[in-house]
């Protein structure tokens, strides 16, 4: 006799119908042009750097801790910010040389950055934490991430960030409608 696989279902007790099993996939995290000709995906915890043109994929060589929700390029100083559903940051370059890693989980914070981005020069970046803004200067690789000021004001999560084009200002809303 030859043994078949077949699908492993699941019955549900009440109607008894058998039910497909469940995948978890990733579905999380944005995309993000690094150049005309090159994109940058999450995929769970790594991030993918696509070749449009010369249809190449390739993972860039770090990986954050649990999945990424979030990633932000500036394509002035070519580093890349990557925010991990456990509150873990990662400043890293276009070739995947990790520059500084930073965790902003406690016990006080229950989610994960919401937001961050780059200031047109590159020189700044934004961080939402729940109801706070950090703000970041970004001097050199040899000293990435120096923590300038913490904003406050929001009652709620940060849920958008924005620096003016010429980057002497920026702008937030939060899910408290401010």
């Amino acid at each position: 006799t030859h043994d078949t696989l077949l699908p492993t279902y699941t019955t549900d007790t009440q109607t008894q119908t058998p039910t497909p099993p469940t995948h978890n996939r990733y579905s999380a995290g944005n995309l993000v042009f690094a150049s005309p000709r090159v994109l940058l995906s999450p995929s769970s915890n790594r991030v993918l750097k696509v070749d449009l043109v010369k249809h190449i994929t390739t993972t860039l060589p770090f990986s954050a801790r649990s999945d990424i929700v979030f990633i932000t390029y500036s394509p002035i100083t070519k580093f890349l910010l990557v925010v991990s559903s456990d509150s873990r940051v990662i400043l890293a370059d276009i070739r995947g040389v990790v520059f500084r890693r930073l965790n902003f989980s406690s016990k006080n914070t229950s989610q994960s950055p919401l937001q961050a981005t780059f200031s047109p020069s590159g020189k700044h970046v934004l961080i939402s934490i729940n109801n706070k803004i950090h703000l970041y200067s970004i001097h050199s690789p040899l000293r990435p991430l120096d923590l300038v000021r913490v904003y406050s004001g929001h009652y709620a999560p940060v849920t958008s960030l924005s620096f003016s084009p010429d980057g002497k200002f920026f702008a937030s809303g939060s899910s408290d409608s401010t």
